[in-house]
């Protein structure tokens, strides 16, 4: 994570300072919590490349003067296969992520997001609720803001990545994906500090 300590450093405000600060607890592809989001993206992304390489393959042998071009089926492959890599880039994103906690606000760091100092943030008082979950022993994901409660699979890795946003494309909430028990006990007390509600879901 020393590739974001100037990130943090160059966005803490006057008198803000790092309370928490650490990394999200890997997961697998195929675990419990994200093995269905992951089989449905890969179902689908093999039944469109299937479903438009049978489509082309009856048009030239159907179609009157239509020949076979070997690289249409680089293009009925290849935009599904877009989706098909989307959970894993999402993995490798998101186990990028520097997390922090002020004293004043959270933040997650990472590469694409795009403002200058690569941060989403959200103050304590922009924090309606939080709640926490328990993804398997030892390890629970903290949603901050109601505005991510509802989201699952790829939508919640969004938040996770983007933040969940209101019709504005403003920032209303986060999510830090997993977490280990320890960490989010002590972010948890933190916000407990700063009057955040917090329920367990």
């Amino acid at each position: 994570m020393d590739q974001y300590e100037a990130e943090l450093k160059s966005a803490l405000k006057e008198g803000e300072i790092v309370r928490w600060k650490g990394s999200v607890a890997p997961y697998r592809l195929f675990d419990a919590d994200n093995k269905k989001s992951t089989g449905i993206i890969w179902l689908i992304s093999i039944g469109i490349a299937a479903v438009l390489s049978i489509l082309y393959t009856v048009y030239v042998l159907t179609a009157q003067g239509a020949t076979f071009q070997p690289f249409v089926y680089f293009l009925t492959i290849g935009f599904p296969f877009l989706g098909f890599i989307d959970p894993v880039r999402d993995q490798k994103h998101i186990a990028g992520q520097l997390l922090a906690v002020t004293n004043q606000r959270v933040m997650i760091f990472h590469k694409s997001t795009p403002n200058e100092n690569k941060s989403i943030g959200l103050g304590f008082g922009q924090i309606d609720k939080a709640r926490i979950e328990e993804i398997e022993s030892g390890i629970n994901r903290l949603r901050l803001g109601s505005a991510t409660f509802k989201s699952k699979g790829l939508k919640l890795r969004r938040d996770a990545m983007l933040g969940g946003k209101d019709d504005d494309d403003r920032v209303i909430g986060l999510v830090f994906y997993q977490l280990k028990g320890k960490d989010c006990a002590d972010i948890c007390m933190i916000l407990k500090e700063n009057s955040v509600a917090i329920e367990k879901g």
